[in-house]
């Protein structure tokens, strides 16, 4: 029985015995004071790789070798010990493992043949193409792990096919195309992007489909945050770093890559695992030539039961992806700074968006606000990301388009038709024009009075309506006309609440944030709170107006992002005609 101390146990005495650790794991060898004295005296021997027949003649006692052969077998049972006997492949010379004593240990403690799969390791082939200080630290890594054939090129070489693996740098100060993975089909591949405010690490074993989308995704987020730009050379040394890592992971088959790329970002050279790519060649939209047809999709039961409004703090954990940091669509804005008294204010940066102009959200709490928020950043993005080909013909003089984002396709819908919509009624007479007196309700006098009495603001409120629509868009406007507030309600009382709100919302806002909220176009926000049977009644109600004038309605949806993949919430543009 021959066998050696893995190089990542360790030991130390217990009243029971001797307590081992190693790879997560735990034990205690049972034994008497003596035994741990009995095996950390014989270290050398066993770190160094020893016998049942030589301890024994080590300990000078043959009456101890059935001790030593039940502790060995436990040991090796755990996996403490590696099984010399057991092992198909030699161990290197004394020179070469001298030379490589650090993977030697690496793979003493992590296989249970590691001399084969140095021996592999030795044998491959790889080739790192392009420049910089990533390239050239994987290469010098790769040939202290004894990676000897290493072919190092700038740029892809015809023997490129024949390697166990590539890894492409994609190096900021190295001028010219980066190397291209189609170059390497059949090869395994580790991508490294190392840039000049961030790297990118894999992920390992494939290239992202589309790779260039997570990298505008990246900047985006480091435009939006306060980290700043990682620092080189060290970020493109670090990344090389990471690569070679994997690189010795993937020649070895210890260890399971990440199956998404490594970031490595800010000031502090932070790392972090971003989600694997989906694949998704460019952000996915189709034409809705029938939209009200997804109804069908979102079909309510036989038999109709009554359902609670919905809580904004669930519609926002349902869309937690939209804001995933380094991948999201969304960042959401640091409200630290804004008021949030009497209503909840707060911001959000839609990230690509040009010009960067982040979007504003209130709510009667801070999820609402939150959400209101997000919706709006998703609208910008909608408006801008749409393909040509996709948007209605005739810009000029065509039918009002209106870019829309809901939780579910039906609120979408009603989001982008009522604003359609809002056009049309906002040149119509009004239904009820109103002052304090004329208010009934303690909740929209509690709003008036405090954009009033606190803000300092004399308003007044209209609400008008379309015939056979029972939604109605009420507006608040104070007499110097620099606040202005609209909003869409199920009815005209509660249209004029979430109007009046709306204008407490702008009143406590600073002027740049009252314009933000005033760029995202009347309220909607009551329609991720209704239910889904009030959602379809208030689309059915839309397709009988539109129908009575000739016209229906038509969309464009965003269905897939090339970064998140199927998305959690529902976007477009939509359109009456």
């Amino acid at each position: 029985m021959r066998v050696k101390l893995r190089p990542d146990a360790h030991y130390a005495p217990v009243p029971q015995g001797v307590h081992w650790a190693r790879a997560g794991r735990s034990f205690v060898l049972a034994g008497p004071p003596g035994l741990y004295p009995l095996l950390d005296s014989r270290l050398g021997l066993l770190a160094a790789g020893t016998s049942l027949d030589d301890l024994v003649r080590d300990l000078g006692d043959e009456a101890a070798r059935p001790v030593l052969r039940h502790i060995l077998d436990r040991l090796l049972r755990e996996g403490v010990l590696l099984d010399l006997d057991a092992l198909t492949a030699p161990p290197p010379d004394p020179a070469t493992a001298a030379r490589h004593a650090e993977v030697l240990a690496f793979l003493e403690a992590r296989s249970d043949d590691p001399y084969r799969v140095f021996a592999r390791l030795r044998g491959a082939t790889v080739a790192v193409v392009g420049g910089g200080p990533a390239a050239r630290l994987v290469e010098r890594t790769l040939r202290s792990y004894g990676v000897e054939d290493i072919r190092r090129s700038e740029r892809p070489t015809p023997r490129a096919a024949d390697c166990d693996l590539a890894v492409l740098v994609d190096d900021a100060d190295t001028p010219g195309e980066p190397p291209r993975p189609e170059e390497y089909a059949g090869v395994p591949l580790i991508p490294v992007h190392a840039g000049r405010d961030f790297a990118l690490v894999g992920p390992v074993g494939a290239l992202p489909a589309h790779p260039a989308p997570l990298l505008r995704r990246v900047r985006a987020w480091i435009d939006a945050t306060p980290d700043g730009p990682a620092p080189r050379p060290l970020s493109a040394v670090l990344a090389g770093s990471l690569a070679a890592s994997a690189a010795l992971a993937l020649l070895t088959g210890i260890g399971d890559p990440a199956p998404g790329p490594t970031l490595v970002h800010g000031g502090q050279l932070r790392t972090r695992q971003l989600p694997a790519a989906p694949g998704t060649p460019a952000p996915t939209w189709e034409r809705c030539a029938a939209p009200l047809a997804l109804l069908d999709q979102h079909a309510a039961p036989a038999e109709p039961t009554e359902q609670a409004e919905l809580s904004a703090a669930a519609t926002l954990e349902a869309l937690a992806a939209l804001t995933q940091p380094w991948s999201g669509l969304v960042a959401r804005g640091d409200d630290a700074t804004l008021i949030q008294m009497p209503v909840s204010l707060a911001t959000a940066r839609p990230l690509g968006s040009r010009p960067p102009q982040p979007t504003a959200g209130w709510g009667h709490n801070r999820a609402e606000a939150v959400l209101d928020a997000l919706l709006a950043a998703v609208r910008v993005l909608a408006a801008q990301d749409c393909p040509p080909q996709w948007r209605p013909p005739g810009a000029a003089g065509g039918p009002p388009v209106a870019a829309a984002a809901g939780s579910t396709a039906p609120r979408w819908l009603l989001d982008g038709a009522l604003r359609c919509l809002d056009a049309e009624l906002t040149n119509r007479p009004a239904l009820r024009r109103l002052d304090w007196q004329g208010l009934t309700d303690a909740g929209q006098r509690s709003l008036w009075s405090v954009t009033e009495d606190y803000f300092r603001r004399s308003i007044h409120a209209e609400v008008r309506a379309l015939p056979g629509l029972g939604w109605a868009l009420a507006a608040v406007e104070d007499t110097t006309g620099t606040l202005r507030a609209r909003a869409w309600g199920p009815d005209p009382d509660t249209a004029l609440y979430a109007a009046l709100g709306a204008g407490a919302a702008a009143a406590q806002a600073d002027p740049a944030l009252r314009e933000r909220l005033g760029d995202g176009g009347p309220g909607t926000a009551l329609i991720e709170t209704l239910p889904d049977a009030a959602v379809r009644a208030g689309l059915q109600q839309v397709e009988k107006v539109l129908a009575e004038q000739g016209r229906r309605l038509h969309a464009a949806r965003r269905t897939a992002d090339p970064v998140l993949g199927e998305l959690p919430v529902v976007s477009g543009l939509v359109w009456c005609a």
